[in-house]
């Protein structure tokens, strides 16, 4: 593996985390009740799963703001991830290409 892709990363269980995450926005966007009623929203720095800092907080106004800038880094993060799915591909393909038959 590339020294920039940590080896135990799973990218198409992030891009499909990522697509489930960005149609619960699509679904916001679609309802508009969060002008209205507003959105609460959990930040954690660092992975869901580790150690770091949280915060918890509801929002009431900009909220169409928050929601594009919200989607716009999902996007930037699934483009990544299919760039980094690629570039693993393509290393196994190097491999077994190398790889004399049976």
């Amino acid at each position: 593996m590339s020294t920039n892709i940590p080896c135990h990363v799973d990218h198409l269980r992030a891009i499909a985390a990522i697509d489930a995450q960005l149609k619960v926005l699509e679904g916001f966007r679609k309802s508009g009740e969060h002008i209205a009623a507003g959105f609460s929203l959990a930040l954690k720095e660092g992975a869901a799963d580790g150690a770091g800092k949280e915060v918890e907080m509801e929002l009431s106004w900009d909220t169409t703001e928050v929601l594009q800038v919200i989607t716009k880094s999902l996007h930037q993060s699934r483009a990544m991830r299919v760039k980094w799915a690629r570039e693993a591909l393509q290393e196994l393909q190097d491999f077994f290409n190398k790889e004399k038959p049976a």
